[in-house]
């Protein structure tokens, strides 16, 4: 998944830092379960919709696309699964694969009506 040798080390590295226990992991999940409720309101009120983030951003007139950074779409989508094991810092994208949903959403993101997939016209005349 990664190109650069220092990068692949440092990957595993990392992942191996936030591996579970089949115990600590099931704990996790029962837990989140229990939880889920409640962190689903809070995160509601927590969080802007992606668009929304979008739209900040081409106010600033900072990039909001992968490609106003320089990356194709294969790229970005391939991201989200190298992205877990840059840090060991547990993320959603932790979640979703635990929970054995990572690639559904990531299908979702890019599919035919997915955030990703859409045509991205910046609102901003720069």
């Amino acid at each position: 998944m990664h190109a650069d040798p220092t990068l692949a080390e440092n990957a595993v590295t990392e992942s191996r830092a936030k591996h579970s226990s089949p115990e600590e992991l099931r704990y996790r999940l029962e837990l989140l379960r229990d939880r889920w409720p409640t962190l689903r309101d809070k995160l509601r009120q927590q969080l802007l919709p992606a668009a929304e983030l979008r739209r900040l951003l081409e106010v600033a007139r900072a990039p909001s696309t992968p490609a106003g950074i320089g990356l194709t779409l294969a790229q970005t989508r391939a991201s989200y699964a190298a992205a877990r094991q840059i840090r060991h810092r547990y993320t959603v994208l932790d979640l979703a694969a635990e929970t054995g949903l990572l690639t559904a959403c990531v299908d979702d993101l890019f599919g035919q009506r997915g955030f990703w997939s859409q045509t991205v016209t910046p609102s901003v005349t720069r």
